[in-house]
């Protein structure tokens, strides 16, 4: 595949990511959670449909997020084959965490017809904890992936730093849930600067990639 193309696949499908991963934890399913098992029936029963389109959104960014992994590790691997495959594996297991997750996600529109409205409630929170379980691996790739755009010529040396500080995001606020759920909720504005930096390489890799494609048309001309 030639680089400009796997510039230009790469950002199209990280920008795919951010926008059905956001879209279907904020917009979508984080208002259905409610704090009680029958506010939280109540919720889904009233935004079925929202909940159905989370789980889709959630399966199309998981898909991306497959194919993107192997799209990183061939256009990254010049910096660092070893690192590149373990960052690629890392994404890959984050996937698969969050695939399997889908079925708990599902099991709430189940419960909830059922009238297992603890279930349903359950099911909603666990799903959400198996999500930043997810991100502690998503976490130690977006270090691996910086360090890599760090040696890589042909992207800045900050664009690294700043996907580094983003994996630290994730790692630390995985490790709050787990260790201290009450500091967590106060950690929350820090992802903030997951979705600059994240955002930031994605338009970044369409920028160079048309660019690379303009200047070889010039070239060629």
């Amino acid at each position: 595949m030639p680089t400009s193309t796997l510039f230009r696949a790469s950002g199209a499908l990280y920008l795919l990511i951010i926008v059905t991963g956001l879209t279907s934890e904020l917009a979508l399913r984080g208002p259905l959670i409610g704090t009680t098992p029958v506010e939280t029936s109540a919720l889904i029963i009233d935004g079925d449909f929202r909940l159905r389109l989370s789980i889709l959104a959630d399966a199309i960014m998981i898909s991306a997020d497959v194919a993107l992994a192997i799209l990183f590790f061939g256009m990254l691997a010049s910096a660092g084959r070893t690192l590149a495959t373990l960052a690629a594996a890392f994404r890959l297991i984050q996937a698969a965490i969050l695939g399997a997750g889908l079925t708990t996600l599902y099991s709430a529109l189940i419960w909830t017809s059922a009238g297992q409205l603890d279930l349903a409630h359950g099911a909603l929170h666990l799903h959400s904890a198996g999500y930043d379980l997810g991100l502690i691996f998503f976490g130690i790739n977006s270090v691996m992936t910086g360090l890599l755009l760090i040696r890589h010529p042909d992207f800045p040396t900050s664009l690294g730093g700043m996907l580094v500080a983003a994996g630290g995001v994730y790692l630390v606020g995985s490790s709050l849930r787990v260790l201290a759920p009450e500091v967590h909720i106060l950690f929350q504005p820090a992802y903030l600067i997951t979705v600059v930096s994240e955002t930031t390489f994605a338009v970044m890799l369409l920028s160079r990639g048309f660019a690379r494609t303009e200047l070889a048309r010039r070239q060629a001309a």
